[in-house]
């Protein structure tokens, strides 16, 4: 019988904090999904993987490729744990929340495979212009004007009282 503080208690599986429900149900999916006997090459090791929304193939098909070559499959995201997340389409707002991460398509786990290697993610971007996982978000630099234009501009803000367009400025 467990004792009546459950923290110690060792059959609660670390239900008893904060959190220990979802910890220790993710634990029990990365067991059951990560079985080392069903390991064909390591192409994706180090690799962390989380499918969002419809995908070809599908989020299973992925989950048994991504294992089955090494890598890892998360059923639930997290910033922590997650080194891609794999996408056919991402509405706007997830998008410029998840600068920081890596979104490619489907194609860049069979592409891999197929190649029996690692391809560059950046190749299989999901949007093209995100710079997800460089660690620094993008600096847009927009050009206000030409000099020509700053010099047009320049006259015309002069004080006419001042100034009539037939004087010499350097008077």
């Amino acid at each position: 019988m467990c004792a009546i503080r459950y923290s110690h208690c060792s059959r609660d599986n670390g239900w008893s904090e904060q959190g220990g429900y979802m910890r220790a149900k993710q634990t029990k999916l990365e067991k059951q999904f990560g079985d080392p006997t069903r390991l064909k090459s390591v192409i994706f090791r180090n690799i962390s993987v989380y499918v969002n929304g419809y995908t070809t193939p599908s989020a299973s098909e992925l989950r048994e490729l991504v294992v089955s070559h090494g890598g890892k499959y998360r059923t639930y995201y997290t910033r922590s744990t997650v080194t891609h997340i794999i996408a056919s389409r991402l509405p706007t707002s997830k998008i410029n929340r998840l600068t920081d991460q890596k979104l490619v398509t489907a194609d860049w786990i069979t592409e891999s495979i197929k190649a029996k290697r690692l391809l560059p993610w950046q190749q299989f971007q999901l949007y093209p212009g995100h710079l997800g996982g460089s660690g620094q978000q993008q600096l847009r630099i927009s050009r206000i004007s030409s000099t020509s234009q700053k010099f047009e501009q320049q006259s015309a803000e002069q004080d006419p009282c001042t100034m009539s367009g037939n004087e010499d400025p350097n008077e």
